[in-house]
């Protein structure tokens, strides 16, 4: 059965070509590529309410033609507490698939399961998850384990898995620590996770180039995690629903509780009037009230994934409006990419990995810089510019990086050097910007 995604989590183009180049090479010289089964614990709502890149690369691998079968678990959940779930409205965009993967439900070649929780019998939940993978023979190839070490049951289970010739990848896309204070009990309980959880891992993926670095000391297979640019937010047409708003029309697409920075988008708004600023995403009643009053500020809340190209291609400049602050220098935002992929110039603050991206996107810091970025990507933008900055990401599409994992676990099993990262295609032109 298929449950249609919905929220900002859905499916990429199926663009393979860098899978197919593989498998030819695998041919050529004679060998049987392995085939795997990979299980993905789950990160932070990570499937079908806020669309992750987790999301993004499980469907990716799904596509892959030596993936077999995706798993995706998610922690356990009394299923009475659904009874009040209807009071977070993040719940409302997945409701149906939530309530299915108590039994275990397939989405798009990904099947998604939730243990039932009994709180008297702590261990009935992870005897659960095994008896469902059991079940589904996801042991019938070798176990690719994609393990976000955030949350405990995903560690249970990892070690609950251990005896069973599982290949473990440590994935820490943002760095937990960053959103306690020193010295806190959170942080330095996550701290231990770290040091527990890295060491055994056979690879560790690390979301920016300070995990790495620190890391490395604990397992010296850690690794950049490259980040996907989903190429089918190129392919929308424009939304009928904001076909009546003045022009330009500024966007922003994303979780309305990511670290925004409210007076920024007040001071910037308020210095383009003739601008219309839409946010589209969930949590939309957290910014809702803290801009009322602006009447150039369309807050408008959620809408499915699969129609986020259409609220693009209305769009004549995307933005991240962040905070900067230790939370949003401890991960990079993928939106920048999929804004890229989708060829709109980029407004972003100096969050993670702006500064990589320089010569694609506009970096500023207080209402006078961000609203001048913004009518300098107005009247910069060009078709060309368009083409070049979807050229610049078009190798990191989600089935590049699912390629990319295939291959590593290759490396690994085969105690042979990690394969070279997909990377930004810009052309090694002096002053070259496609911003």
């Amino acid at each position: 059965m298929r449950v249609a995604p919905v929220g900002f989590g859905g499916p990429t183009l199926d663009d393979r070509s860098g899978v197919q180049r593989e498998d030819q090479l695998s041919s050529e010289e004679g060998r049987e590529p392995a085939a795997y089964n990979v299980l993905k614990t789950w990160a932070s709502d990570d499937w079908g309410l806020y669309g992750r890149g987790d999301e993004l690369l499980c469907r990716a691998l799904a596509r892959h033609p030596r993936i077999e079968r995706v798993f995706h678990v998610q922690p356990p959940v009394d299923p009475a507490e659904m009874r009040q779930r209807f009071r977070d409205p993040r719940w409302e965009q997945d409701v149906e698939g939530q309530l299915r993967r108590f039994q275990g439900v397939e989405d798009d070649g990904v099947r998604l399961f939730t243990p039932a929780d009994t709180p008297d019998q702590p261990d009935a939940a992870l005897d659960r998850t095994v008896e469902f993978l059991e079940r589904e023979h996801a042991f019938s190839q070798p176990l690719v384990l994609l393990q976000s070490l955030v949350e405990p049951f995903g560690n249970d289970l990892a070690r609950r898995l251990g005896g069973r010739g599982v290949t473990r990848v440590a994935m820490i896309r943002r760095d937990a620590r960053a959103s306690h204070p020193p010295e806190s009990e959170e942080r330095e309980a996550l701290q231990d996770v770290y040091k527990n959880e890295i060491p055994g891992a056979e690879l560790v993926w690390a979301g920016t180039k300070e995990l790495v670095d620190e890391f490395k000391a604990l397992n010296p297979r850690t690794v950049l995690q490259p980040i996907g640019a989903d190429q089918a937010l190129a392919t929308g047409t424009p939304a009928l629903e904001l076909a009546d708003l003045p022009r330009p029309l500024i966007i922003y697409a994303g979780s309305m509780r990511a670290y925004l920075n409210v007076g920024l988008i007040r001071g910037t708004a308020e210095r383009l009037t003739d601008a219309s600023f839409v946010f589209v995403g969930p949590a939309a009643e957290f910014l809702a009230p803290l801009v009322s009053g602006s009447r150039n500020i369309h807050v408008i809340g959620p809408r499915p994934y699969r129609l986020l190209p259409d609220y693009l291609a209305a769009a004549d400049v995307a933005i991240a409006p962040h905070q900067v602050s230790p939370t949003t220098r401890a991960v990079v935002p993928e939106k920048l990419f999929g804004y890229l992929a989708a060829g709109l110039p980029v407004v972003t603050t100096a969050v993670a990995g702006a500064e990589e991206l320089r010569r694609l996107v506009w970096i500023a810091r207080d209402p006078s810089e961000f609203s001048r970025a913004i009518q300098g990507a107005l009247k910069r933008d060009r078709d060309r510019r368009r083409l070049l900055r979807q050229a610049a990401v078009a190798p990191l599409s989600w089935d590049a990086i699912a390629a990319h994992l295939v291959q590593s676990i290759d490396a690994v099993r085969q105690g042979a050097d990690l394969p070279a990262p997909p990377e930004l295609r810009i052309p090694a032109i002096p002053g070259f910007l496609a911003r």
